[in-house]
């Protein structure tokens, strides 16, 4: 407060000047209060669960749903039995008082499950953008982190949330072909998908903290109920819950606000574009499917050939670094090679951009339990063409593969789509567990000469199983330990991260003499990146793929027979 405001306000006077900043500051010093204080979160009440079930996209039974109390610090524990078949989402909602959603804004859970892969959201309305079909506000799903380590309590956070709610609707505006207006967003509710797989699921729930939550008018904390779980600082450590005993006396949640249909069709979700539920509803929502699929295609291995919906498919992948997917178009890629865990709504808006997928599967498929149940893997993988089982360095991880390879078909509903690995070692042994053998390294700035590089491409393939198809990898930046080398001399990565475009152009060809069925450029930094190496990269990425275009049919389906010598250099 400067001098001329404290002088007026001590005598009771205030000047119009130094009063109006005097009443300014003071707003604004409420308001980074107010986000800097805990919010509530519901209870239960009389043993009432908090978390109500609302659809998904798999057939659940709830086997046991109840809530216990801790008698030392008033919180409970909501416990969740529940037994689902095959898909991807099984959602439980909690409603929140509505809140405008601000970029200080952070919601964590603490759970504990013997599955891993579940996942927290927050639901957010879109109060200025009406749904088509109902004249209700859009409502979608704002993703947080995932569930790790089964059998460990964790806390589930969602922070970040207004550059997530950009990316969310980036990818609604390409699917509904419309304009979508975020202004006035606000936070309804907390929402756990509790799918862990087929078969059972036991999950504890533990208390919700918020931050930044700042209540609409006419609606306060207490609206939320009394014996809440705070925090009072976002870097504050939560702790796991204490030891329970049974009954759970917290209110739970009344009035108006609450007692109007709480379920939303998320539109980024399995429910999206579905009739609205009753939150009252007791009948099973295990028959919702969504109303509109993007047309799934077949994929299968035909010999040596790659089939998408029956005609020959050349895979020209660039290795995911989190570019937007419509650059990638744009530069002329038919495929993405994503090689982490990502969400599935990440999949889905490749399959808008009409991109494929190569995927390496994650733990949560690779980990689903035996139950008898097969074809667990849901629609949300169906723009998959391919799986990616990684690198495997040494006879043990072979043998992992064959193991891992042979559960991930289990699962799979595509029963012929193919599996890719590129092993390092016992080459014959790896190539009959996978369907395409990967190979490919980077002689750029090395001693090994472009012509023995055509030669070991060409040989590598003899190891393999007969008949094996390969896929060739192309460098587009030099070899790590050479950077290092060039950055120990003084060189900047602008100047050395990249492979002149003619370089590019001849490893690709030799990969295709080597009879390459599909081509996997790498990359180990985003292609939106502005510094002139990355510009310079786009660039001779894109003269390749125009290049390549022209003779896709012959790559995909043609035969290499041999090399023709030519004088012309």
């Amino acid at each position: 407060m400067d001098d001329r405001a404290q002088q007026s306000f001590t005598n009771g006077q205030p000047s119009k000047q130094g009063g109006g900043k005097f009443v300014t500051r003071l707003c604004q010093c409420i308001v980074l209060f107010l986000l800097a204080q805990p919010c509530f979160a519901m209870q239960g009440q009389d043993n009432i669960p908090r978390w109500k079930y609302v659809g998904g996209d798999v057939a659940v039974r709830e086997l046991e749903h109840r809530v216990e109390a801790n008698a030392q610090d008033a919180t409970s524990v909501e416990r969740i039995t529940l037994e689902a078949g095959p898909g991807t989402a099984a959602y439980y909602f909690s409603p929140l008082a509505p809140a405008p959603l601000i970029a200080e804004m952070k919601a964590a859970v603490v759970l504990k499950a013997n599955s891993p892969g579940l996942q927290v959201f927050l639901s957010v309305v879109l109060p200025r953008t009406r749904h088509s079909q109902t004249g209700e506000p859009l409502t979608i799903l704002i993703s947080g982190s995932q569930y790790r380590v089964a059998g460990e309590w964790e806390w589930l956070t969602v922070a970040d949330v207004g550059p997530a709610l950009q990316r969310e609707v980036r990818t609604l505006r390409l699917q509904i072909r419309r304009d979508i207006d975020v202004r006035e967003a606000y936070v309804d509710g907390i929402v756990l998908n509790l799918y862990g797989g087929p078969g059972t699921t036991d999950v504890s729930i533990g208390p919700v903290q918020l931050q930044g939550f700042l209540p609409l008018p006419g609606v306060g904390p207490s609206a939320l109920g009394a014996g809440t779980s705070v925090t009072t600082s976002a870097n504050a450590a939560p702790t796991a819950p204490a030891p329970l005993v049974s009954g759970d006396t917290s209110p739970r949640p009344s009035g108006p606000l609450f007692q109007k249909r709480l379920q939303r069709d998320w539109l980024n979700t399995p429910l999206g574009n579905h009739r609205e539920l009753d939150w009252n509803t007791t009948q099973s929502r295990a028959d919702i499917i969504p109303a509109q699929h993007i047309t799934t295609p077949a994929v299968e291995m035909v010999g040596s050939v790659l089939r998408v919906d029956g005609k020959p498919f050349f895979p020209r992948a660039i290795e995911y670094q989190g570019e937007p997917f419509d650059l990638v178009q744009r530069l002329g890629f038919n495929t993405v090679w994503i090689r982490q865990p990502v969400d599935e709504r990440l999949l889905a808006e490749a399959r808008q951009a009409g991109l494929a997928v190569i995927l390496r599967p994650d733990a949560r498929l690779l980990g689903i339990q035996e139950t008898g149940l097969q074809r667990t893997i849901g629609p949300s993988y169906d723009g998959v063409i391919a799986w990616d089982m990684g690198t495997q360095l040494s006879p043990r991880e072979v043998e992992e593969l064959k193991i891992l390879a042979e559960k991930l078909r289990n699962v799979d509903p595509m029963a012929n789509r193919p599996i890719i690995a590129e092993p390092l070692t016992q080459l014959l042994a790896a190539s009959r567990a996978v369907d395409v053998f990967v190979i490919g390294r980077n002689p750029v700035f090395s001693d090994l000469e472009l012509t023995d590089y055509g030669t070991w491409l060409r040989s590598r393939p003899l190891l393999a199983r007969p008949g094996t198809p390969v896929w060739v990898t192309v460098p587009t930046h030099p070899d790590r330990a050479v950077m290092l080398q060039w950055q120990q001399w003084g060189l900047s990565s602008d100047q050395i991260d990249r492979i002149p475009a003619d370089q590019v152009r001849l490893l690709t060809y030799l990969a295709l003499t080597a009879g390459a069925r599909g081509l996997l450029f790498r990359s180990q930094s985003s292609l939106s990146g502005t510094d002139s190496a990355t510009r310079e990269r786009c660039l001779s990425l894109e003269l390749m793929n125009r290049e390549l275009e022209w003779i896709e049919p012959f790559l995909a389906a043609g035969q290499f027979l041999s090399l023709v010598p030519s004088d012309q250099r």
